[in-house]
This record gives C-alpha cells, sequence and structure tokens, in this order.
C-alpha cells in the first residue's frame, strides 16, 4: 500500500453549537477518485478548503506530502488582477509543467485566451476555472461543484478527463450521474463524523441504508438496556425476583417465597451466627439505624460487627463509617 499523500486526522471545527466536524478522519492515496458527499450545511466545502489549505481546523492535524502539488476548484472563481482568460489558466501552471496544456484545455473547453475573465458568462467562468486547475495535473485534484454552470458535452468531456488523469481526486458535486461515473470510493460526512466506503457513489445508498439501519438496531438494544437498568433501580429486588418468577405457575407463591416483606427481613441464622450479634434495621424514613434483634447467639462477637439490613435505597450502606465497625 501507497503512503498517503494527503491527510486529515481527528479534524474538529465548532462554531459556538454543535461541532460540525468532530473528530473527522480522511487518507488520500495516489490514483484515488473519492466523492465527498453528505447533506448541505455538513461541512463538505469547508473539509476540502482544510485540504486544500485554505482553511484551519479548530483541533486535529492537515498533513500533505512535501512534494505533492495540490489544485482547488472554488465555486466562486477570482479573475481580480487577469486582463486575458489565458493568463488566468496560466497562472495556476507550476515551473515544470507544460504551456501547451493551457492552451489544449481552452479549447476543448470552448474558450478563447484573449477573452476578458470580467466578461465571462456563468458557464465560461466555471470553464476558465477548470481550466487552471487541470492545465498543471496536480497529484493532488479538489473540486468543488464542477459541474454548475456546464453543458451536457462539457460535463461529458470533463468526466473523461479526471477518468484518465493520474491526479489523486476528491470531488463535491450534486451530479449523481457525474459521481458514479468519476468515483472510485465515498466519503460519507454525517453528523461531524466521515465514514468511508471503498466503492464508487453507485454503492454509496444501498451502503447508506444499510448503516442507518444498524445504527437504528444498536439504539433500540441501548433503549431496552436503559429501561432494564432503570426498573432495577426503581425496584429493585423485586424486579429480580418477578423475571426469576416470570412464567411459574403460582406466581404469587413463588413471589412470596422470592421477595422477602418488610416484616420478614430478618438475619439468616448459618452467615451471621458467628459474624454478628446486635442488629439493625436501617430506616429509610428516620435516616438513622433501629435495633431489629438481639442476634441469633447469646455469644457476643469478637468483632464486635454488626449487620444493617433495609431494602434497595433504604441507606443501609452508610453504617460503613463511625460509630459503626466494618466487618
Amino acid at each position: 500500500m501507497a503512503p498517503p499523500i494527503l491527510k486529515l486526522d481527528n479534524i474538529y471545527l465548532s462554531f459556538g453549537g454543535a461541532p460540525l466536524l468532530a473528530g473527522v478522519n480522511m487518507q488520500i492515496e495516489p490514483g484515488d477518485r473519492v466523492c465527498l458527499v453528505g447533506r448541505n450545511g455538513s461541512g463538505k466545502s469547508t473539509l476540502l478548503k482544510m485540504a486544500a489549505g485554505l482553511a484551519e481546523p479548530q483541533n486535529g492535524e492537515v498533513y500533505r506530502h512535501p512534494s505533492s502539488t495540490v489544485r482547488y476548484l472554488n465555486q466562486a472563481p477570482d479573475f481580480e488582477g487577469f486582463s486575458t482568460v489565458e493568463a488566468y489558466a496560466a497562472a495556476g501552471l507550476g515551473p515544470s509543467d507544460d504551456p501547451y496544456r493551457v492552451t489544449y484545455l481552452l479549447e476543448h473547453l470552448g474558450l478563447s485566451g484573449d477573452q476578458d475573465p470580467e466578461s465571462l458568462s456563468g458557464g465560461e467562468a466555471r470553464r476558465a476555472a477548470l481550466a487552471r486547475v487541470l492545465a498543471p495535473e496536480p497529484d493532488i485534484l479538489l473540486l468543488d461543484e464542477p459541474t454548475n454552470h456546464l453543458d451536457l458535452p462539457t460535463i461529458e468531456w470533463l468526466e473523461g478527463e479526471l477518468v484518465k488523469s493520474r491526479s489523486a481526486l476528491i470531488v463535491i458535486s450534486h451530479d449523481r450521474r457525474f459521481l458514479e461515473k468519476v468515483s472510485t470510493a465515498t466519503i460519507w460526512l454525517d453528523r461531524g463524523v466521515a465514514r468511508r466506503l471503498d466503492q464508487g457513489f453507485g454503492h454509496f445508498e444501498a451502503w447508506r441504508d444499510k448503516v442507518l439501519e444498524e445504527e437504528e438496531i444498536e439504539q433500540h438494544k441501548l433503549g431496552k438496556q436503559i429501561e432494564r437498568e432503570e426498573h432495577w433501580l426503581r425496584y429493585g429486588v423485586t424486579a429480580g425476583a418477578s423475571a426469576t418468577c416470570a412464567g411459574s405457575a403460582s406466581y404469587r407463591t413463588c413471589a412470596r417465597s422470592t421477595v422477602p416483606t418488610k416484616a420478614r427481613w430478618a438475619v439468616p441464622k448459618r452467615p451471621f451466627r458467628r459474624l454478628a450479634n446486635p442488629v439493625s434495621w436501617w430506616s429509610r424514613r428516620t435516616g438513622s439505624p433501629r435495633p431489629l434483634a438481639t442476634g441469633p447467639s447469646s455469644r457476643r462477637s469478637r468483632s464486635g460487627c454488626i449487620a444493617a439490613i433495609g431494602s434497595v435505597l433504604s441507606g443501609r450502606m452508610a453504617p460503613a463509617r463511625p460509630p459503626f465497625s466494618r466487618c
């Protein structure tokens, strides 16, 4: 496996409420063609800007290979300072890049190099921006809505260019057919967390539905577990006895023999024969011990221990500190 050329580790970003990105991890290797999907407002464009180095996370680390080149297609290209379309597109080239590449791209995108960038329509501006990021054939290509304002023949041409390109690609788009054509992996940004599927967008929906169904089952199990815990805390031993006696033909007899009532909170003879002499009932109403019996044996215990008994949540554990001795 080749080492990653781009890695985002534990990325966190919040604007005061629920975090937009809560520990996002993403790794891109050479040749990956990844589509980044998620609901509107889930942080896709923000994450792409962090990958390009145009935004910083509040926590986490962004690693880009030192020798890799990155190009980012913004949704709103900035033509300020450029007199012609060719000059704008050529500004994306590096020192070792082929300048003829700009001419080739402008021709296939239906643009004239001597046009004034400020006079371009929305579709023409998008094509000029594509020529600028595609010309240097970067190691990492980050595209945010590349098909906006493009006609169908141009979209199909762009699909072919991206498929045969050697650049690693991360693309955000609402064009489902475009994503199915160009992607080989899918990263789903959902509730601040990124999940990866090593298949193209065509397999995304079935995988997403399966993930959500598994989550729903786990939440249902957790809800039942919490419900059982709350029932136990509320009813204590009675809950256990009810479960033990469930299905018994004589439930009342079973429950009576299993669950001690207040009057039958007596100390078993064998366990306490040599352990304790005085026995106290810890009263929840008064919050203090109340003598119940003098113990099963007339011999006093050398340890001087007492047995504190009572119902669940009655506070019978409180006597563990003085003036009561610990057993």
